[in-house]
């Protein structure tokens, strides 16, 4: 075995640099030196045309403008020639958040962020809009569909989203206020109410007991007939009734001198998962450290990635997420190798004014108040005031202006009616209560339908809802009525008609009556008989126009003759004119 420290010179070859090439010394100790081999390569940005460098200093900028395509997809880097990846650009520009309701001005680095505005958009069950806040990627399942429990929690019924689960008639069972007797009606929705059963109860003092419904508290009547300080008139109090130390519950025992004993309830604190829990006295719960829980944090994560570092249960918000962000960059499907940055807490400048020590106070700045109203549509236009009452931060208080508005959100395709509501509120609008008048689809009969419905109905719906019943007045190009009831659009009977109808040849010898969507042509063809009968009436009809026309030429021959009759006698007289002119 050859030790470490030494090699024989044969075994030299199996010794190689990092760059790939063989070192050409001989056996040594230690590491090789660098490559003196001469290699052509570009500069980091491979603008450059190839140069000749060693292969030790093999990578060299070039000192121009880097000119690669940041993550952001619209800039480039103008860093000089760099190794590795480029930096985060810069720059900002407009861009949209992950439900596309808000565009701000953000840096190109993280083009992906939310705005406090819900998603809206419609579920896959077209009945509800998603509730979420603006989120990327699907908005998953209705939360109303698939298995849902009855209001006692004792059945499942699987019903659609539209619809709610009904009671199952057992027994609530559900544990009162009390925290000793369970509900005994049967299933039912909203809360149980009081506690009715009867229970005995001891008064505050202790000296008396009386059965009372559970919900009540027993005062006795027992006053205090101790001396006052003046030694004439009695206490009268019925009990104590001062504040104890804890700030929270009053004495409940009889007038005493001196001060009151300590509190004796006590209070149950428990870390923030409910897992670890520990007792102390009333009043002790402000000052005492929650218990120390050893349980993983089961909140989940305000990022995108599906779990987050394991991490302790905890009071207040998680720590940002420390993993890769790994979404794919919309130019190129690569992952993104920056930390995640889907929920990252940004700072919001606020107007700060300078006074005088002594006169430090909140003030107003002078522009719009901007809290989001209770109707979840419009923010305070009042100047900038101090806020009491605001459950959440950017939310409207008691101060603030009441919204007046009219309720603006879009009607319904095809609904011109107002919101039954009228004001402006956060809720979907109610079904529109509005009739509509309007008439028929064969214009015949005017109705008056329900506004809501025709809405949302679906084509073939507002078309039933629109037809009178009954039969349609309009003719069918073959000239019969359409037997159809009262439909939209043209006639589904145009070439379907079943009514007979009688059909004649060209001769009209033959008649037939034959089925109007069966008729392929006006006239029916005409046989031999039809021929034979059409010949002969054409040889009738030849014999007399030729005994007209020698007829005719008789009567000309006549009409000649007479003429020239009359011609001949004339001319004979006047011969005999002319010879006794001559005599004379």
């Amino acid at each position: 075995m050859v030790s470490a420290t030494f090699l024989w010179p044969d075994m030299w070859q199996k010794l190689k640099p990092e760059c790939g090439h063989t070192c050409l010394l001989l056996c040594h100790p230690g590491p090789c030196p660098p490559c003196p081999k001469t290699v052509r390569v570009t500069c980091y940005c491979q603008k450059q045309s190839p140069q000749i460098k060693r292969c030790s200093a093999r990578t060299w900028s070039c000192g121009q403008p880097c000119g690669h395509q940041l993550t952001c997809g619209q800039h480039r880097c103008q860093d000089s020639c760099h190794s590795g990846d480029c930096q985060p650009c810069t720059k900002t520009s407009k861009q949209k958040c992950m439900c596309s309701k808000s565009v701000a001005v953000r840096e190109c680095a993280t083009p992906q962020w939310q705005c406090d505005e819900p998603c809206g958009k419609r579920l896959a069950c077209g009945n509800h809009v998603c509730e979420k806040v603006c989120h990327g990627g699907n908005c998953g399942p209705c939360p109303r569909s698939g298995l849902r429990k009855c209001p006692c929690g004792k059945t499942e019924d699987s019903l659609p989203c539209t619809e709610d689960i009904p009671t199952c008639g057992d027994t609530c069972g559900k544990m009162l206020d009390c925290g000793i007797h369970t509900c005994p009606e049967r299933c039912h929705t909203g809360s149980c109410g009081k506690c009715l059963n009867v229970a005995t109860k001891t008064c505050l003092c202790g000296q008396r007991k009386k059965e009372l419904p559970c919900y009540k508290d027993y005062h006795c009547e027992t006053r205090c007939t101790r001396m006052r300080d003046c030694g004439k008139h009695q206490c009268r109090r019925k009990t104590c009734n001062k504040p104890l130390g804890c700030k929270t519950h009053k004495c409940a025992s009889r007038c005493h001198p001196g001060r009151c004993y300590p509190c004796s309830n006590t209070v149950e604190l428990t870390c923030n998962c409910k897992m670890a829990r520990i007792t102390v006295p009333c009043g002790r719960e402000k000052i005492t450290k929650p218990p120390r829980c050893h349980q993983k944090c089961r909140r989940p994560p305000l990022c995108h990635h599906p779990a987050t570092i394991p991490h302790a249960c905890h009071f207040g918000e998680c720590p940002p997420c420390r993993l890769q962000c790994l979404k794919k960059l919309s130019p190129c499907s690569h992952p993104c190798p920056m930390m995640c940055h889907s929920a990252v807490k940004v700072k919001i400048k606020e107007n700060t004014g300078t006074f005088a020590c002594s006169e430090v106070r909140p003030y107003s700045c002078g522009r719009s108040c901007d809290r989001l109203l209770s109707c979840g549509n419009h923010t305070c236009q009042l100047p900038c005031h101090q806020v009491t009452g605001a459950k959440e931060n950017g939310k409207a208080g008691d101060n603030c202006s009441p919204c007046e508005e009219g309720c603006d959100k879009p009607r319904p395709d095809g609904c011109t009616h107002k919101c039954p509501l009228l004001k402006c509120h956060s809720d979907d609008c109610p079904p529109c209560t509005q009739m509509i008048r309007m008439r028929c689809h064969c214009q015949i009969m005017v109705q008056h339908l329900d506004c809501n419905k025709l809405t949302n109905s679906d084509k073939n719906t507002k078309n039933t809802l629109r037809s009178c019943g009954g039969q349609c007045p309009k003719k069918l190009s073959c000239g019969h009525v359409c037997s159809s009831n009262c439909h939209a659009g043209p006639c589904p009977m145009e070439k379907k008609c079943t009514k007979k109808t009688t059909r004649k040849c060209a001769c009209k010898r033959i008649k037939k009556e034959v089925v109007c969507k069966d008729v392929t042509s006006k006239v029916l063809d005409c046989d031999e008989k039809c021929k034979e009968e059409q010949e002969k009436k054409k040889e009738e009809e030849e014999e007399k126009k030729r005994l007209l026309n020698e007829e005719e030429i008789k009567q000309q021959q006549a009409k000649v003759e007479e003429f020239e009759k009359k011609m001949g006698k004339g001319r004979k007289e006047e011969r005999s004119l002319m010879k006794r002119r001559k005599r004379k």
